[in-house]
């Protein structure tokens, strides 16, 4: 007589390979006969029932039918109708007749479910779609929304803006062109462009060409210049420069002699410098010195 372990035996109901649990019963059996259960009935999750429409494996709700079938049946859909029309597809589309939104909610798109839970009419368009209808204010021809406006009308009617409802719809800022009479770019703000809107904040030239010279003030009160397209300098050395002749030396600065950095004529400049000899050696200091007055001893700088 072969002898089985207890880890090896099976349920003795007749047709259940569940592993043993007690009273020679698998423990869904055990407790069925504890509470005088029917032994026979199927056990949930095993042997599941399925939709009875061919070709649909979906689990059994009511009626024979899955719940998407169910609901199509109660609601006179064609049950027929596949899941997903578009083979290519990534979403299973709305089960009502003709709509083609994905599917949210018991085979139904959002608005389709909605309308099956509180018994609205389902065959009505969407809202602004398929009922060929156009705002009613005069002159506008934007499609109907709702309370006979389009979407704009319909919220300056609710109050949500304070725009009048006879003003004129603004375009979107991409089709939008600069009001400046010469300028075709995009509107930035307050309906000029981004070069325009920066002229009229600061008050600057609002006709100056955008290659040409344009002095604009920076925080710290100096004026620059541009002198190529997107490169400036400060007016008060580009004023020196044309004096000497030459670029400025590192070492070398514009003092304003009246304190205000703004004021760039000629005789409001001096130069200064701060070069020094690199050493301290005699030799250092000399060959520095020549340098020094070679450079700046000259009718140039001996003016009172």
């Amino acid at each position: 007589m072969s002898v089985v372990s207890y880890a090896e035996r099976l349920c003795s109901h007749e047709g259940c390979g569940r592993s043993h649990s007690s009273k020679g019963y698998c423990s869904v059996h055990y407790n069925r006969w504890r509470r005088n259960m029917p032994m026979d009935a199927p056990i949930r999750g095993e042997g599941i029932r399925t939709c009875s429409l061919p070709g649909c494996l979906n689990r059994h709700s009511a009626k024979g039918l899955c719940r998407l079938h169910r609901r199509r049946q109660r609601t006179g859909i064609d049950l027929d109708k596949p899941y997903n029309p578009d083979p290519k597809s990534t979403y299973i589309v709305c089960g009502y007749d003709k709509c083609v939104e994905p599917a949210k909610r018991n085979g139904l798109c959002g608005l389709h479910n909605y309308r099956i839970k509180h018994g609205l009419n389902m065959g009505e368009p969407r809202r602004g779609e398929g009922n060929g209808r156009v705002c009613k204010i005069d002159g506008c021809e934007r499609p109907h929304d709702a309370k006979g406006y389009c979407s704009t009308h319909y919220n300056r009617w609710r109050g949500n803006s304070k725009v009048p409802m006879d003003a004129p719809i603004a375009l979107p800022l991409t089709t939008q062109q600069c009001k400046h009479p010469t300028c075709k770019r995009k509107t930035h703000k307050i309906g000029y462009c981004n070069l325009h809107y920066q002229r009229f904040r600061k008050k600057t030239d609002m006709d100056s060409p955008r290659s040409g010279p344009l002095r604009v003030k920076n925080p710290d009160g100096y004026v620059l210049i541009a002198i190529s397209p997107g490169l400036r300098m400060p007016e008060h050395r580009l004023v020196m420069e044309r004096f000497v002749g030459r670029a400025l030396l590192p070492g070398e600065t514009v003092h304003h002699k009246n304190g205000q950095r703004d004021d760039n004529r000629l005789e409001n400049l001096e130069l200064w410098s701060s070069s020094h000899p690199s050493g301290q050696r005699i030799q250092d200091k000399l060959k520095w010195a020549k340098e020094f007055i070679a450079l700046y001893d000259t009718p140039l700088f001996n003016r009172p």
